[in-house]
């Protein structure tokens, strides 16, 4: 995802930073094919860079070429860093995911 000049800038280095993670989803209730976000990530070093923001870019930009109206993507309920992101750049949050740990009393 980035490149960084060496040797004077005579050759291309490219360093892995980030995670996407881009597929096809049937919503199970309209049944409208919907581009997922499935995974977003980017290392902890290179972390508030805008690196998220670009692959969230990235995403959309795919989504959109392969004809979709759709993006849609899940976050942990306590990743306040990564809400923020998705909410700056026009996500809204739809739905609670909730759950029952049935090993507890």
């Amino acid at each position: 995802l980035l490149e960084g000049l060496v040797g004077g800038g005579r050759h291309a280095v490219a360093e892995r930073v980030g995670l996407l993670w881009l597929g096809l989803q049937f919503n199970p209730t309209t049944g409208e094919a919907e581009a997922w976000i499935y995974e977003l990530s980017v290392i902890e070093p290179m972390r508030r860079q805008g690196i998220g923001a670009w692959l969230l870019q990235h995403a959309r930009r795919l989504a959109q070429l392969a004809g979709h109206d759709r993006l849609v993507l899940m976050v942990a309920a306590g990743n306040e860093a990564a809400q923020r992101l998705y909410r700056s750049a026009g996500y809204q949050p739809t739905h609670t995911l909730m759950r029952l740990d049935l090993n507890r009393g």
